[in-house]
C-alpha cells in the first residue's frame, strides 16, 4: 500500500516553489519547499474545469492554475516570494498590451503578490510525479504548438485613413481600434496644400506611423482610395514624382509590422475617417483650442434643460495628483524591466499599481478604459503640456478636473 506524501511546513522567508498541471478535465498546482537539494510538498490544490473553462486556450489553463493556486493558497502567496516553475512564458503573456480583459483582470490580481516566473527545474521527488510536465501528455504537444502560433494567431489592430483636400485647406482622419474594440481618432489639419491623392497617402502615412509608434505589430488598413490600394499591391504604375515617394513611405512603414495588410472598402464603410478628413480641411482652430464633444441626451421639447454634458466624475487619485521629487517613471520602469521595487515601497501596493503600465519601444504607457495607452510624461513636459491644455482652455474656465480629463483623452498620464 501507498501513503500520502508528508507535508512540510516553510518557515519565514522561505522562498517557495509552484508547479502547474493542466490535463482535460482538470487543473492543479502544487507548493513545494527546497532545502538542501531535496523537494518537499507543501501544500496540494486541484479544480476541475467548468464548461466554459474548457474551453479556454491552453495558456489561459495553465494561467488559471495559476489564480486557483494563489486564491486557496492566499496565506503562502501573501508571506512569501513563489518562483512559478513553468516553461511556458506565463509572465510574458500577462503583459502583453492586448491581452483580453479576463487576462488583464488575472494580471491584476497576481500583480498583488511577490512572483517571479522561472524555467522548470527538473522534478526529484517521487511524490511530485504528477507536475513533472505542464501539460499532460496528450496536451503537452498542442500547448507548445499554440505557443510557437501565438505571434502568427494575434487580432490585428484596424486603421482606417481617409484624405480630404479642398479650397479651404488639406485634412487627414484617421481612426485607429484595437482588439478589444478601443477607438483612437485623429483630425489632422495640413498646413500646407495637397491634391486630393496627396492627402489620401498623407493620412495612410500618419497612420501607420501612430500604429508604429504605440507598438502596434499586427495591422489591417482600410482606405476608400482604389489608387493608393492598387499601386501598393503593384496593379497600377504609379505616375509622378511625389506619388513615388509617397509609396516608398508606405512600403517602409508596412515593414515596420509583423503582419500587415492594405484593403480598398467604398466610402460608405469608411465614413468616420473620411468624418475626421473633412474636419480638418474644412475648419481652421488655433492649436490651442480644442472642441469639445457634447452628448444631448434627450430631444430640446421633452426636458427643461437643453442639453447634458456628460462629465468624468471620477476623483484624481491622490497618486496621480500627487508632485512628484524625481522621475516617477524611472521606478517603474525599472520594475517592468528587472522586477526592481524601490526602497521604501510597499511591495504589495507597487506591484499592484505598476499591473496598469505597459512598456512599447522602451516609452512607459498606462492602460486606460477611456482608450488603449496613455503615454506617461514627466517633467518638464508635465508642465508644458498643463500649460498648453489649460491655455487653450482659458477662455472656457476650465476646471481642474475637466482639465485633467481633457488630458487624459488626449492620451497622456
Amino acid at each position: 500500500m501507498s501513503s500520502a506524501p508528508a507535508l512540510t511546513k516553510p518557515e519565514k522567508g522561505d522562498v517557495l516553489s509552484l508547479y502547474l498541471a493542466v490535463s482535460s478535465t482538470a487543473v492543479s498546482a502544487v507548493l513545494v519547499k527546497d532545502h538542501e537539494g531535496t523537494q518537499y510538498p507543501i501544500y496540494y490544490v486541484s479544480k476541475s474545469l467548468l464548461d466554459a473553462e474548457s474551453r479556454y486556450s491552453h495558456l489561459e489553463k495553465l494561467i488559471l492554475a495559476l489564480i486557483m493556486a494563489s486564491t486557496k493558497l492566499r496565506h503562502y502567496f501573501e508571506t512569501h516570494t513563489i518562483v512559478v516553475r513553468t516553461n511556458f512564458p506565463i509572465k510574458n503573456v500577462l503583459r502583453k498590451p492586448e491581452m483580453s480583459g479576463r487576462m488583464a483582470k488575472w494580471a491584476v490580481k497576481l500583480s498583488a503578490h511577490d512572483i517571479r516566473y522561472e524555467p522548470r527545474t527538473a522534478i526529484k521527488s517521487q511524490a511530485l510525479a504528477d507536475f513533472v510536465a505542464d501539460f499532460s501528455s496528450d496536451l503537452q504537444k498542442e500547448a507548445e504548438l499554440e505557443v510557437q502560433q501565438l505571434d502568427e494567431t494575434k487580432d490585428p489592430w484596424i486603421l482606417h485613413t481617409d484624405g480630404s483636400s479642398n479650397v479651404k485647406g488639406t485634412g487627414l482622419g484617421i481612426l485607429l481600434k484595437s482588439p478589444q474594440g478601443d477607438i483612437i481618432p485623429h483630425s489632422i489639419a495640413c498646413e500646407f496644400q495637397a491634391t486630393n491623392n496627396e492627402a489620401e497617402y498623407e493620412a495612410l502615412i500618419a497612420g501607420l506611423q501612430i500604429a508604429k509608434d504605440m507598438g502596434v505589430k499586427y495591422l489591417k488598413v482600410y482606405v476608400d482610395s482604389l489608387l493608393i490600394t492598387n499601386h501598393f499591391n503593384g496593379s497600377y504604375a504609379v505616375k509622378g514624382e511625389k506619388l513615388t515617394k509617397y509609396l516608398e513611405i508606405v512600403k517602409e512603414l508596412a515593414l515596420s509590422f509583423v503582419s500587415f495588410s492594405l484593403t480598398q472598402v467604398p466610402r460608405e464603410d469608411n465614413t468616420e475617417a473620411d468624418a475626421l478628413a473633412n474636419l480638418g480641411s474644412s475648419l481652421k482652430i488655433p492649436e490651442d483650442i480644442s472642441i469639445p464633444i457634447i452628448h444631448i441626451l434627450a430631444p430640446a421639447i421633452e426636458n427643461q434643460v437643453a442639453m447634458e454634458i456628460e462629465e468624468d466624475t471620477a476623483a484624481i487619485p491622490s497618486e496621480e495628483a500627487q508632485s512628484y521629487s524625481g522621475s516617477w517613471i524611472s521606478p517603474i520602469m525599472r520594475y517592468l524591466q528587472y522586477g526592481e521595487i524601490p526602497m521604501g515601497e510597499n511591495p504589495k501596493a507597487f506591484r499592484i499599481k505598476v499591473s496598469q503600465f505597459t512598456i512599447l519601444n522602451n516609452v512607459l504607457y498606462k492602460r486606460s478604459l477611456a482608450g488603449p495607452y496613455l503615454r506617461c510624461i514627466e517633467d518638464p513636459e508635465i508642465e508644458e503640456v498643463l500649460r498648453d491644455f489649460h491655455e487653450g482652455d482659458c477662455g472656457n474656465h476650465t476646471g481642474g478636473r475637466a482639465l485633467f480629463s481633457r488630458i487624459l483623452r488626449t492620451g497622456y498620464y
